[in-house]
């Protein structure tokens, strides 16, 4: 007979009597030690397309970078992934809002915050109020600067506490903004001694920062913001300098092969596995291997290199799901997920400033084909910023008929013609001759391109020239954010509640400013007034009526052109336990385990 110990094979046939003493004693020894042998580390491989921009929490914009950096860095208060509701994190519990009625906050409500007592930084110090203000105080300070995006408005908010180095906070806001609060409350806290050692902004009040205007005032006095944010901004606090209070920190980071978190050992979150999910870190170690190439990673996923991969191409996801020899390892998962695919045109653009030249636009793109041939039936259409399975989706906007010969139509009526013969359309703007032709930005990955590639060859029919340029990640959000660029495909994110913050924060006027998320430089009056109207509305019937009428104006402005929100595309190994969510990438590598 033969005996096997892990990959050693020791044969005891013909063993003399010496030699079975022998072979006991080792028995013994082996047993010994494999009851001291730490149980084998659980790590769980996830597939990344591209290298993340930066795991800067306070900066990041892109679902790569927000994939990576919340498993290292966490807020007050979370989304539960699953249930979709308001739990705490840093918090040690939700507290019900309070009136004041008197005193220099009467008619406001305060909403008291304790952080957990054991909440600590990786060098023993505890999360304290300061790195709640510190964090804001970063997040306002870059928006101006212009490296951050997140369209914060707090003017209307007030913090207070009786210890900045405590635990103990309160927040103050009026009864008519129910949501600015989340804003600070669903922020990354980041600890202030490290990311701002030598204590540039610790002074500062956090009133001065709250406020806007205030804030541009002392922005433009005190030269020693700018230099903050420049720093913060460095390539030094999103890849050198990463430090959260999540179960995960950063062990390394190799440029486009991999990005390794490991679990933070004897970690005071361990008390909260199970309870808060963010808190919660089934896998030792999570490797996030970047491979660009779709088939390459498939590839990998088949051969056990990878664990769990999505944002599948639907061709490839196609093909998946028709392989029976796959399947029997691999387990396929189509949850929806909050996100769409929109072309964001530049409205300041001499040309795209025409509406009748993006209602044109809108014309050109061939949406049953698209859903049909790139995305394998598994997308619904959308014409507008709100998803379709809320309650204030409007229902009566028609989506925009595929029609070149209308496209044709309407922009010889507004003046277009070729009048040079050279295949593009031209009409004299304030003097000059402006040609239809534009620059199209898009990622490079191959469901992008191809969108540019059926957009591109449809346009030239009509007499519009598009130039593609596919580009690397980083440098296409950072071209958007600059406002460098005529046309991008881009894909947007649903919030996961109510969507009064995301319409401000992305199609009111105040956020086109360079750093804001309304890249399409949209400005209209009545959108913006609808907008605040919204915020002040608290999820009343009247404010389902507010959202419809803004889908409505949205919808005959054509700023963008909606395209599709699809269903999520997900493959993982069938020995995991996977749990699959609405948010995007439709789930967590920290809440998978072994079955």
């Amino acid at each position: 007979m033969e005996i096997y110990f892990i990959n050693n094979r020791i044969s005891i046939t013909n063993f003399t009597r010496h030699t079975w003493i022998l072979v006991l004693i080792l028995m013994a020894g082996f047993l010994v030690s494999c009851k001291t042998e730490k149980e084998e580390s659980v790590v769980v491989v996830s597939r990344l397309a591209d290298d993340p921009e930066g795991l800067n929490p306070i900066l990041v914009q892109s679902s790569l970078a927000v994939q990576v950096v919340q498993k290292i860095f966490s807020s007050l208060f979370e989304q539960d992934p699953i249930s979709l509701t308001e739990s705490p994190l840093l918090a040690k519990t939700i507290n019900s809002a309070v009136q004041i009625d008197t005193g220099k906050f009467a008619n406001l409500l305060r909403l008291d915050i304790e952080i957990l007592e054991d909440a600590k930084w990786d060098d023993g110090k505890s999360v304290t109020v300061e790195d709640v203000f510190f964090s804001l105080k970063a997040t306002l300070i870059c928006d101006l600067y212009g490296s951050g995006a997140s369209g914060m408005d707090l003017s209307g908010i007030k913090l207070e506490t009786d210890d900045a180095d405590g635990k103990n906070f309160s927040i103050y806001y009026p009864k008519s903004d129910d949501l600015n609060h989340q804003l600070i409350t669903a922020l990354p806290i980041i600890p202030s001694h490290i990311y701002d050692s030598s204590e540039v902004i610790k002074n500062f009040p956090i009133d001065r920062f709250l406020d806007l205007k205030k804030l541009e005032s002392l922005y433009k006095q005190n030269k020693t913001l700018a230099a903050f944010a420049e720093s913060f901004s460095s390539s030094v606090y999103s890849r050198e300098k990463i430090s959260g209070s999540g179960c995960y920190e950063l062990a390394e980071w190799q440029t486009g092969q991999y990005i390794l978190l490991r679990k933070k050992k004897d970690h005071w979150t361990e008390e909260f596995q199970g309870k808060r999910h963010s808190f919660t870190a089934y896998p030792d170690e999570i490797v996030f291997k970047i491979i660009p190439d779709e088939q390459t990673a498939i590839a990998a996923l088949k051969a056990g290199a990878v664990d769990i991969m999505g944002d599948f191409s639907p061709e490839q996801y196609s093909a998946l799901r028709k392989d029976t020899n796959v399947l029997a390892d691999i387990a396929l998962y189509e949850p929806e997920v909050l996100q769409y695919f929109y072309m964001a045109l530049n409205n300041d653009h001499p040309a795209l400033a025409s509406l009748e030249v993006r209602r044109a636009i809108a014309r050109v793109f061939d949406i049953k084909l698209i859903i049909d041939s790139l995305f394998e039936g598994l997308a619904t259409r959308i014409p507008s910023p709100i998803h379709p399975r809320k309650s204030y989706f409007n229902k009566d906007l028609k989506p925009v008929d595929f029609s070149i010969e209308e496209a044709k139509n309407i922009l010889q009526k507004d003046g277009w013609k070729d009048s040079n013969s050279n295949g593009i359309l031209d009409k004299t703007i304030d003097g000059r001759i402006q040609e239809l032709q534009f620059d199209l930005l898009t990622s490079q990955r191959k469901l992008g391109q191809d969108l540019a590639l059926i957009f591109q060859q449809n346009a030239e029919k009509v007499g519009i020239r598009i130039d593609i340029s596919a580009i690397d990640n980083a440098t296409l959000i950072s071209n958007v954010r600059n406002r460098e660029f005529d046309m991008a495909n881009l894909a947007g994110r649903f919030p996961v509640q109510s969507d009064e913050e995301q319409l401000y924060i992305t199609w009111h006027s105040d956020a086109t400013a360079t750093g804001g998320n309304n890249f399409m430089n949209f400005r209209n009056s009545q959108v913006d007034s609808l907008i605040q109207l919204a915020r002040t509305q608290q999820q009343s019937k009247d404010q389902e009526k507010t959202f419809m009428e803004i889908q409505k104006l949205i919808y005959d402005q054509q700023p963008v052109v909606f395209l599709v929100a699809p269903l999520e595309r997900i493959a993982a190994r069938k020995h995991l336990n996977v749990e699959t969510s609405i948010v995007r990438p439709g789930y967590y590598e920290n809440l998978i385990r072994p079955k």
